[in-house]
């Protein structure tokens, strides 16, 4: 059976099944997928994805669910362990493909 899709399907490497993509932080039109590719890159913290993403600088109403998104994509990495590792030596400059703004 050959299964044809439209649109080509994204799947989360730690739990292997297809990822939506959700808007957390509509002020900053933040995904879930941006949140947790920040968490891939060594992200652990609502201050950081605050300081490189911009998550919840605005209303706010987006922290707590931000927070959730990020905790339960390091609780499942974590769980994998070292099947992926990511080197430390690489730098990390950009997290997404958003430039920062000026303040």
């Amino acid at each position: 059976m050959i299964l044809i899709l439209d649109k080509p399907a994204i799947v989360d490497l730690f739990t292997c099944q297809k990822v939506q993509k959700m808007i957390v932080c509509v002020c900053n039109n933040i995904s879930d997928r941006e949140i947790r590719q920040a968490a891939d890159l060594g992200l652990a913290s609502m201050d950081e994805l605050r300081r490189d993403l911009g998550v919840a600088t605005c209303c706010g109403k987006c922290a707590s669910y931000a927070a959730e998104v990020l905790a339960t994509h390091i609780d499942a990495s974590t769980r994998v362990g070292a099947s992926v590792s990511i080197s430390a030596s690489v730098a990390i400059t950009e997290l997404s493909f958003r430039s920062r703004q000026a303040a």
